[in-house]
């Protein structure tokens, strides 16, 4: 048993998901929501960006907050499709929007579309003076063109 995770943007309220349950005897409409993290404002110009991602074995998420100074990390209970326990990971630098997982789960990655920077959590230790505390700068970088990250088939980023 499985829940498969939609999301949708809803106006002026905190980070919501939906989840859809599979089973072997169908499909489960009725939605499980959650409302925690940081609250999204969807007004202006501007509407929130970044990515979305979930850690391969299925216990944690991360949203990058593209203009809140995040990301966030979540943990994901994969049975009843809930968030909970929302970290900010604050890098005191607005325009976070890459995010990644290392393949083993124990790490993940944050890039910064504007300071072109890349930066490792290690998020092993649901703590979060621990992960926070463990943040690496990988790329300083005017060089390089840090946005979307995704993880390769050969588990290379």
């Amino acid at each position: 048993r499985r829940r498969h995770t939609r999301f949708r943007n809803v106006t002026g309220v905190q980070t919501c998901a939906l989840p859809i349950f599979l089973s072997t005897v169908g499909l489960d409409t009725i939605p499980v929501t959650s409302y925690v993290g940081s609250s999204i404002s969807f007004s202006g110009l501007n509407p929130p960006a970044g990515q979305f991602k979930f850690s391969p074995d299925g216990k944690l998420a991360a949203n990058a907050l593209f203009d809140i100074g995040g990301p966030e990390l979540f943990r994901f209970n994969n049975y009843t499709g809930t968030f909970s326990d929302p970290i900010l990971l604050s890098t005191l630098e607005y325009r976070n929007y890459g995010l990644e997982f290392s393949r083993n789960s124990k790490y993940l990655y944050s890039s910064n579309i504007i300071f072109q920077k890349l930066y490792q959590y290690d998020v092993s230790n649901f703590d979060s003076t621990i992960i926070v505390n463990s943040k690496v700068l990988i790329v300083d970088s005017l060089l390089h063109g840090l946005g979307s990250m995704q993880m390769a088939s050969d588990g290379k980023i």
